[in-house]
């Protein structure tokens, strides 16, 4: 591309030009690129969990439990108390965990962002009120709110979800209000209101872009929080069907007819091996028995 150079605005907007596209053409956060990678393959892992292990996560094998790691048949080996598969349930239940990740928490970003950039743009009374009610739900205890909206609900991992949306979005609300208070004062937030751009437009093009990476960074820390919240709110009996999608009562009658034949079997073969009892003919005068006469 010819350039005046009797021009020097010319000049450097063709200089510029050609830095980013230089810089389009480079990787600049090898870290990221590496980190996706490995989630996209845990991901991965976890959606093809049926073709990378044959093993049911909560069927028991009493006869291999506590087996250790690359053992023949099972690469992770299996827990001590029930012999069950540990990368089999290590699989499922990582299919769960993403699921909280991505499902529970993103929906919960997405709401405590809009508020609190809502919050923090208008300010006045919405402000004083939305904050108010941000208060409120950090007056109580995060996993006292699960528990109790689980407990009305019902234990099933929609209804832990709701829990999650309900009560999980008020740290996002005060992190981006704080953010949108000192972002408003900025000179590009000023100068857009010189030009006669709507609120909407200065919220959404220009303020939000520059306040939502505190909250991204935070819901990384959240996604694995509200994992770890999932197992405490839900009683122990309750985790294994919501995680894994069984029913527990069937899996402990598979369980206790595995047993019954195993008892069955045992017994049948030890009566086999057991001596054939002595059959001695006796004869009639010995029982106290007279002959008949003829």
């Amino acid at each position: 591309m010819a350039v005046d150079v009797a021009d020097p605005g010319a000049v450097l907007v063709a200089w510029m030009g050609g830095a980013a596209r230089r810089r389009r053409g480079r990787v600049r956060s090898w870290p990221l690129l590496i980190g996706g990678a490995l989630l996209g393959l845990v991901a991965l892992a976890c959606l093809a969990a049926p073709l990378l292990t044959p093993y049911d996560p909560i069927t028991q094998d009493i006869l291999h439990q506590g087996l250790p790691p690359f053992s023949p048949g099972h690469l992770l080996g299996t827990d001590a108390p029930f012999g069950r598969d540990l990368l089999s349930r290590l699989l499922y239940g990582g299919r769960v965990d993403l699921l909280i990740g991505a499902g529970g928490t993103g929906v919960t970003v997405i709401i405590g962002t809009f508020i609190g950039l809502l919050a923090g743009y208008v300010g006045g009374r919405l402000d004083s009120v939305l904050m108010r009610i941000v208060d409120v739900f950090f007056a109580f205890p995060f996993l006292v709110l699960v528990l109790a909206i689980v407990a009305m609900l019902g234990p099933s991992l929609l209804n832990l979800f709701i829990a999650i949306w309900a009560v999980g979005w008020v740290s996002y609300a005060r992190i981006i209000r704080g953010e949108t208070l000192v972002a408003r004062q900025q000179e590009y937030v000023l100068a857009a209101h010189a030009l006669g751009y709507s609120k909407l437009r200065i919220m959404v093009r220009h303020i939000l872009p520059n306040v939502f990476s505190a909250a991204l960074i935070f819901s990384m820390a959240d996604a694995v929080g509200n994992g770890r919240r999932c197992a405490e709110a839900i009683a122990s009996r309750y985790c294994e069907k919501i995680v894994y999608g069984a029913n527990i009562r069937s899996a402990r009658a598979r369980a206790a007819s595995a047993n019954s034949a195993r008892r069955g079997h045992a017994a049948s073969n030890a009566s086999r091996n057991a001596p054939a009892p002595s059959a001695t003919p006796q004869s009639p005068t010995s029982s106290g028995t007279p002959p008949l006469s003829r």
